[in-house]
């Protein structure tokens, strides 16, 4: 297998294909959000989460990291059992740490992601709200010495917050860094 696609399955238990390769896990129609992917060498993550919007309906957030740095987010609005997408955001320039949560709690989704640097080079961590300029970041840091290994995203004193596991150049340990 490729990097990121993890065991193969059968349909029968929920495999489904990601440009001709298994693995993608359960498998998802457009309408409920299954994302699609235009990396046809594999990926490397897939996160979802769903977020109820402002209005009390629930949102799917499917979130899918190719190859090629390209981080493809689709959205579905829920009613009942009855989703239909909504939207599709790219963001480009992803590194393999992501996560997609609603932080501040407004009912619309941010994505967390780490900078594609070269291992060895500095890297950053963004948030963004979906829907938005990825330019126009709610949070950016910079790690100047070293490389984020991981992205977190849980409720651990009654607010959101973010933890990166950044690996310092030429070391062997690993920090973890409360961002907000």
């Amino acid at each position: 297998g490729k990097p990121g696609e993890g065991p193969a399955r059968s349909a029968a238990e929920g495999g489904a294909t990601v440009g001709g390769k298994p693995g993608e896990g359960p498998a998802r129609s457009a309408a409920e959000g299954g994302a699609t992917v235009d990396d046809k060498a594999g990926y490397y993550g897939v996160r979802c989460n769903d977020v109820v919007d402002p209005e009390g309906k629930l949102l799917r957030v499917r979130s899918t990291l190719g190859l090629t740095g390209k981080l493809e987010v689709a959205i579905s609005r829920c009613d009942g059992d009855a989703c239909q997408r909504t939207s599709d955001v790219t963001i480009t320039n992803a590194g393999t740490a992501f996560e997609v949560a609603d932080l501040n709690r407004d009912g619309r989704p941010e994505v967390v992601f780490a900078s594609a640097s070269a291992p060895g080079e500095p890297d950053d961590v963004r948030v963004v709200t979906l829907g938005e300029d990825e330019r126009k970041t709610k949070l950016k840091k910079a790690f100047n010495a070293g490389g984020v290994a991981a992205l977190a995203v849980g409720d651990f004193d009654g607010a959101p917050a973010i933890i990166a596991a950044v690996r310092l150049v030429g070391s062997t340990r690993v920090d973890l860094w409360r961002l907000n």
